[in-house]
């Protein structure tokens, strides 16, 4: 096994043993680390550890990353040097960069350490082979034309692109490396300017910098961004040279360089990502604050001496500005369980009418809130499937229309807005189609991705953190369908997804699609015990079940609540807070389950990972609810107790 020394340069240990368990899950290296912070211990380590690469944090207590780099580079300048930082202004990166560090990478995005780390010694075996080409070539200086022919052979063969020009710049060879990425043949080059491959990206000063130093007689490095034969662009980092004749005139000059496109576009990446994730930090703490300002602001204005009129009001403010912030924080949540791999489906058979009220209700209310009252809103459907059942996430796919509808109402000024379905044999297919603002062309690759919006810039138009889009994607993934977009600058948007076989059912009698509040079960002569450790939740819910008509049991933690089950045999029913004092839900469940295992309980829980859901069945509980509760959601949820032996 080859051994590799990696000297580590952080201030903080936890990061630095992060840093060390990425390396060692990743490679198969014998690795030996040596860890050190000061500045005099690094230099030393350089000295006698003699790492073969260096991982450096930029902030350090006496010195910085690019310090560390120079002193490293002074030393052993083909010594692979890495910046592994929390946090790099854009003006350091590009110090960075302009200094020769070989890669840095962002400490919220560690799982790009090994790609970083393998290229970098990548890297490195191709400087010392690009060393010993350019040495080569410094022989040929000072030799005949026989010991240019000894060396023709190691030129021909170099892993590098190599390029021999005359005094006047005219090619005059190149090797087969040269061909390997330009795509140009030999003789297609020769006897032609490097010109050639000049993509426009570098303007005059560029080049007449480049030989101003050559014709003075000096080597000139940089890195160029040039032009393939198929168009393509490519980086690649170059030594060029003049050459010599006997009497000290130049009379050739000669490029060693080696492709660095990949490279390269990691930094592009890593600085984008950096970019949207610093814009969606702005856009969330203007999203949140905005709907934050309103609630505490209007809270303050209610007391005993404000009138009924103006309460009212100001509670409907409160209420709207509570469901956007809402809103934002379950779209962080969801993300978050998408990032960690964490979000499945409940699948079950449902009836798409159902789904399209929910759908309904969520809409009626939106545009109210947006103000978009003239807008023509549509819902259109295969009227002989109008009350078709199907098999799915029910709630995943309301999910996914209600981001979809908030888009069309954010983003369309006149016009209309239509939504449904369509049915082919057992496939279903979802829209939205708007008469929005569309789309330019080339922003349809990115839409979908995290943190983009339309507009990045403070000053732009339409609010949101860039979420939705990207959260319905994954979903659809998972449903087994990609989120297709059709758009067109100015003219609208047409979002639709496909779902293949889930059509579970014959065509029923046609129910049009117009009811807007949900219905609520009857729950007289029932009794429900609410365990919950918190007053205001407790009054939340019981509010809430007060429409129901069923008696109210409170339990302020998991022991009264087996108690209260082993005294009272009328309890039908419990809502079971998961995170309670000295008894939790998991333990009370499973306790009430060995006295009463008939008990319909029903979890209440802010916690949604899958891992946390998995432990509230094995718990014994039948079904589950997500805090904040919504009425609908708990009002199926009890509909479900009262059917479960049906």
């Amino acid at each position: 096994m080859e051994k590799l020394k990696v000297l580590l340069l952080e201030d903080n240990q936890n990061d630095m043993e992060l840093i060390k368990m990425e390396l060692l899950s990743f490679f198969e290296y014998d690795f030996e680390f040596k860890w050190v912070i000061l500045k005099n211990d690094f230099t030393e380590a350089l000295k006698s550890f003699n790492p073969d690469i260096v991982l450096s944090d930029f902030n350090l207590p006496q010195f910085n990353g690019l310090n560390a780099f120079k002193i490293s580079n002074e030393i052993d300048p083909y010594r692979p040097f890495i910046i592994i930082t929390g946090a790099l202004s854009e003006e350091s990166a590009a110090d960075c960069i302009k200094a020769g560090v070989w890669d840095y990478v962002v400490k919220e995005r560690l799982v790009r350490l090994p790609i970083a780390f393998e290229n970098a010694l990548k890297l490195k075996t191709e400087k010392l082979k690009n060393r010993s080409s350019e040495e080569e070539i410094k022989l040929i200086r000072s030799k005949t034309d026989i010991q240019l022919k000894l060396l023709y052979d190691a030129i021909y063969r170099a892993p590098s692109s190599i390029v021999i020009t005359d005094i006047n710049a005219n090619i005059i060879f190149v090797n087969p490396e040269f061909e390997k990425v330009t795509g140009y043949k030999r003789e297609e080059v020769v006897g032609k300017n490097p010109r050639v491959l000049q993509s426009g990206k570098h303007d005059k000063d560029f080049y007449k910098n480049m030989w101003d130093i050559l014709l003075s007689g000096k080597e000139w490095k940089g890195e160029l961004l040039n032009k393939k034969k198929n168009n393509g662009f490519y980086w690649e980092s170059a030594s060029i040279a003049p050459i010599y004749d006997e009497d000290g005139i130049i009379k050739n000059f000669v490029a060693v360089k080696h492709d660095i496109t990949e490279l390269v576009k990691a930094k592009e990446i890593a600085e984008e990502s950096n970019r949207l994730k610093s814009n969606f930090l702005a856009t969330i703490s203007h999203e949140l604050r905005t709907p934050l300002n309103t609630i505490l602001g209007f809270s303050s204005f209610i007391n005993e001496k404000t009138p009924i009129d103006e309460i009212l009001d100001m509670n409907n403010k409160i209420t709207e500005s509570s469901n956007h912030l809402l809103e934002i924080v379950e779209s962080i949540l969801d993300i978050s369980i998408i990032e960690a791999k964490e979000l499945k489906l409940n699948k079950e058979i449902c009836n798409i009418s159902e789904i399209f009220t929910r759908i309904k209700h969520y809409l009626d209310i939106e545009q109210i809130r947006t103000k978009k009252g003239h807008i023509n809103i549509k819902f259109v459907s295969d009227s002989d499937y109008s009350n078709l059942k199907i098999n799915t996430d029910k709630i995943r796919i309301v999910q996914i229309i209600s981001n979809l509808l908030n888009n069309a109402l954010k983003f369309t000024e006149k016009g209309s807005i239509e939504y449904g379905y369509k049915v082919e044999n057992k496939d279903i297919t979802f829209f939205v189609k708007d008469t929005g603002i569309g789309i330019d062309e080339d922003k349809l690759n990115f839409i979908f991705d995290k943190f983009r919006q339309i507009q990045d810039s403070k000053s732009r138009k339409y609010s949101g953190v860039g979420l939705g889009l990207s959260i319905s994607k994954e979903i659809t993934n998972l449903l087994g369908s990609p989120l297709n977009v059709e758009s067109k600058k100015g003219v609208g948007s047409k979002f639709f997804f496909s779902l293949p076989n889930i059509i579970t059912i014959e065509e029923k009698d046609k129910k049009l699609i117009s009811k807007s509040e949900f219905s609520y079960p009857d729950l007289e002569n029932k009794m429900i015990l609410i365990a919950e450790d918190t007053d205001l939740n407790y009054m939340v819910l019981k509010k809430m079940l007060a429409v129901t008509k069923a008696s109210i049991l409170w339990a302020k933690d998991g022991q009264q609540a087996i108690d209260m089950v082993k005294s009272n045999n009328n309890i039908e029913i419990i809502l079971m807070d998961i995170m309670m004092p000295n008894v939790d839900g998991y333990e009370a469940t499973i306790e009430i389950k060995k006295i009463r295992p008939d008990i319909y309980i029903i979890a209440q829980t802010a916690h949604t990972m899958e891992s946390e859901i998995q432990k509230v069945f094995e718990s014994g509980c039948d079904f589950y609810i997500s805090k904040p509760i919504k009425k609908e959601i708990l009002y199926d949820s009890l509909e479900k107790g009262l059917n479960k032996d049906k």
